[in-house]
């Protein structure tokens, strides 16, 4: 199990300026820090970097428990201005995560290792499809119809998915898996497997993965693609000790 750390330093007049600026009491701003911060066990890098985010995933992580006439990205917003959460050259960044999380530096490597695994295995797809010549339909974007609509790959792959939100980043980012050397039917078996495992695990709604997220740039869906016959096991956000002696 990981930590943050919240102490008597919270309590502070940066605290105040908070719940002032959301006009709401100290506990509820307290409340909304802590938020981010357990949140940000499973997002952010070790450095604080919340990873594959922007403000709106940041606000739809922060709404569970808030206020009804709180409104998310204000809070965000808010969060940004009064340097909670900072704006840096890679991405958005939670202030002092180091301060905060009492995460050990195990779980960063392993976290490191599992992203470095996924970039080599799409490095590897990329490389043997341009090898082999194959174009059975891998490494092509997708035209939309005539309509201006999504390719009818997508949509299949978006009917299956377990989370609708935020169709057209979504697709964006499924043209990217197509250019890189992935095949539809590759995406839609992920999208199934991963819908399946979220059923079987009863995953509340905010916890599954956008689908932005899940076709993002660190391939977290191929994990899913049990085609591949890969020797790799999964990372298990659940358990990050897992493997560790």
């Amino acid at each position: 199990m990981l930590f943050i750390a919240v102490d008597q330093n919270l309590n502070g007049g940066k605290l105040r300026v908070l719940a002032k600026t959301l006009d709401c009491s100290e506990n509820e701003a307290r409340g909304i820090l802590i938020n981010l911060w357990i949140w940000g066990i499973s997002n952010c890098r070790k450095d604080g970097l919340i990873i594959g985010a922007d403000k709106k995933d940041i606000a739809d992580a922060l709404k569970s428990g808030m206020r009804t006439d709180l409104v998310p990205a204000f809070v965000v917003d808010t969060l940004i201005t009064l340097n909670w959460i900072e704006a840096g050259e890679e991405g958005l960044y939670i202030h002092d995560w180091q301060e905060w999380n009492q995460i050990p530096m195990e779980y960063y490597s392993m976290l490191d290792k599992e992203q470095n695994r996924r970039k080599a295995n799409a490095d590897r797809v990329r490389k043997h499809r341009s090898k082999t010549g194959n174009t059975n339909t891998a490494g092509v974007e997708e035209k939309e119809d005539a309509s201006g609509a999504y390719s009818s790959s997508f949509e299949s792959f978006w009917k299956v998915y377990p989370r609708k939100v935020d169709k057209g980043q979504a697709y964006k980012k499924y043209q990217a898996r197509l250019k890189d050397g992935f095949r539809p039917e590759e995406l839609q078996e992920a999208a199934q497997n991963y819908a399946n495992q979220c059923a079987k695990d009863h995953t509340e709604q905010k916890y599954i993965k956008h689908a932005k997220t899940f076709l993002g740039d660190a391939t977290p869906f191929i994990d899913f693609i049990k085609s591949r016959g890969q020797e790799n096991k999964p990372y298990d956000e659940n358990n990050p000790y897992a493997g560790l002696t």
